[in-house]
This record gives C-alpha cells, structure tokens and sequence, in this order.
C-alpha cells in the first residue's frame, strides 16, 4: 500500500474476536480505501456519529498517536480514530444490528448450535 511520510510502511488489519458476521467484502473495501490515503493512517467504518472500528485497515503510523494517547491516559478507541485522521468510510447498510458477541446471551441471537 502506498502511504504518506508519517504513515508507516506496514498496514494491518484488526478485526474483532467477537465480531461474528464479518463480510471479507468489507475489509476489500476498507483496504482499497486505504491505498487512496495521502496523510491518514487508516480506514475504518463510521456510521455518521461513531466509529466503527473492527474491521479496519491501519497503518503502523498509528501507533505514535496511540502511544500519546496512552500516556495522556486517553484509552478511547473513538478517540484515537479522530486524532489519527483514519478515513471515515461509510458504514455497509447490511451491516449486524448487534455487531458484537459480549455475553451469553449476545450469543443466543445467532442460534443454540453456535453456543
């Protein structure tokens, strides 16, 4: 992927462990969005008001606005995404309405053969 000067050389890809109705379609998306990028360091899904940051496609720049944050003791994902100038792309309208799996119950949603 080309990147800007502060960007990185190296991009990744972070998906949630409990995001259980992920679409490979949407990290191509977010990826192909990525190779566009001339000074952010990623792209993850918003939906107008928040970010959607599981999948998402980072570069390792990243992680010295990460860092800062850190130390800052600012630990908000939603944060970090805004600092960071990751690209906001618009979030799939087939996206889950509960993305993620946090409690037993979560889990019930999806069918008793996957408990």
């Amino acid at each position: 992927v080309t990147a800007g000067a502060d960007c990185g050389d190296e991009w990744f890809v972070m998906v949630g462990c409990d995001f259980l109705q992920l679409n490979v379609t949407w990290v191509r998306e977010l990826w192909g969005m990525s190779r566009s990028l001339v000074d952010g360091v990623g792209a993850a899904f918003h939906d107008g008001q928040m970010w959607d940051p599981f999948p998402g496609v980072y570069g390792t720049g990243i992680l010295e606005v990460a860092r800062r944050r850190i130390e800052r003791g600012e630990r908000s994902m939603q944060g970090l995404l805004g600092e960071a100038r990751v690209m906001a792309v618009m979030r799939p309208t087939v996206w889950p309405a509960r993305a993620g799996i946090n409690t037993k119950e979560d889990l019930g949603i999806y069918g008793k053969d996957q408990q």
